[in-house]
């Protein structure tokens, strides 16, 4: 590998081959490892992913607490994800998505945000119109509490109210219904119009706390 110095000049950086490995502990025995190997610049990158993703769906059923797992681009959340028909489906039914939907393209670059923003909507128009329950209030609370969470100060000596969001809720903007983030200075935002830096973390956030929740329900 290379780099270019302000005068033009290259020199060579690290040397082949690179190799990249993650561990995982999902608390059933041996940890999920995913190596990338690529040993130099002609040749392609080799990955066991594929061996830690079997392994991860035998003791799926075995685990008590199932990881949330995420990846987030360079692109993250400009490029959004084109909702699957049999997601949509089920978004447009008012039934709910199920537990599995928590890894729902889970390492597609893309942002899945739309997924969830489609369903906090769903599930914040039944619990405001009082249909019958299903954990609504519960999921509703859950995601609030972790958007909260994320944007409180570090030091409660040093508030931030610019950035510290003190509710999540549903606007209509005319026949549509927004996600809406209240900050605690007054203003509010529709999410998707957030500034660049905020929509970056707080999607991240919002993503990590979806998937958590139809997982494990906490």
């Amino acid at each position: 590998m290379r780099k270019v110095g302000p005068d033009g000049v290259q020199s060579q950086i690290g040397s082949w081959p690179v190799r990249i490995e993650a561990s995982i502990d999902i608390g059933a025995g041996e940890p999920l490892v995913v190596t990338f190997n690529r040993n130099s610049l002609s040749e392609g990158m080799k990955e066991t992913y594929a061996q830690a993703a079997i392994k991860f769906w035998q003791c799926y059923d075995d685990l008590k607490d199932l990881p949330v797992l995420a990846f987030f681009s360079d692109s993250f959340p400009h490029e959004k994800v084109k909702v699957g028909t049999k997601i949509q489906k089920l978004l447009d039914s008012q039934f709910g998505i199920s537990q599995p939907v928590g890894y729902y393209n889970w390492d597609d670059p893309r942002d899945c945000g739309n997924v969830w923003q489609q369903y906090f909507i769903m599930q914040w128009k039944n619990a405001k119109f009082g249909h019958q329950s299903n954990g609504e209030d519960a999921y509703l609370a859950a995601v609030t509490d972790c958007v909260r969470l994320f944007s409180s100060p570090l030091e409660q000596a040093e508030p931030n109210w610019d950035f510290e969001v003190e509710d999540v809720t549903v606007v209509a903007r005319g026949r549509n219904e927004v996600l809406v983030l209240r900050f605690k200075n007054g203003m509010e935002s529709d999410f998707d119009s957030l500034p660049a830096g905020y929509r970056r973390a707080f999607s991240m956030v919002f993503d990590i706390a979806n998937r958590a929740f139809l997982l494990n329900k906490d």
